[in-house]
């Protein structure tokens, strides 16, 4: 029974102005669904800052994502995907011939976005 047990996080956005983000964390089984909140100190320093006006939602929900990430590789009941390894030389060397002689703003965001990418591909091949 727990096998088939699925874990996923959910983002809540703010519907007014000056309220905080939250994540739910939702264990899907075959027949139910549970939805738990996430207490994370650093989602609580976002919604701080929202809340005081320093920043707005659609400023800080890169980070909320990237909490959500970390969540994610933390969580044990979390099966993560298994990469393809030629997935990730192509990128290597799609990165070498396009993007490493650039001036990019944010060089190591951009590395992690090819990243996420592969994640998203998981097994499948990009050959």
């Amino acid at each position: 029974m727990f096998s088939n047990q699925k874990v996923y996080f959910i983002i809540k956005k703010p519907k007014t102005k000056g309220k905080g983000y939250a994540i739910f964390k939702e264990l899907r089984t075959n027949s139910s669904r549970t939805y738990n909140k996430v207490n994370n100190e650093a989602l609580e320093a976002i919604n701080h800052q929202i809340k005081l006006g320093l920043r707005s939602a659609n400023e800080c929900l890169i980070q909320v994502r990237n909490i959500v990430d970390s969540l994610y590789e933390s969580d044990s009941g979390y099966n993560d995907k298994v990469f393809n390894f030629d997935n990730i030389q192509i990128l290597e060397n799609f990165w070498k011939d396009e993007y490493e002689s650039r001036n990019l703003v944010d060089v190591q965001s951009a590395r992690n976005d090819f990243y996420r990418a592969i994640k998203a591909v998981g097994k499948l091949s990009l050959l």
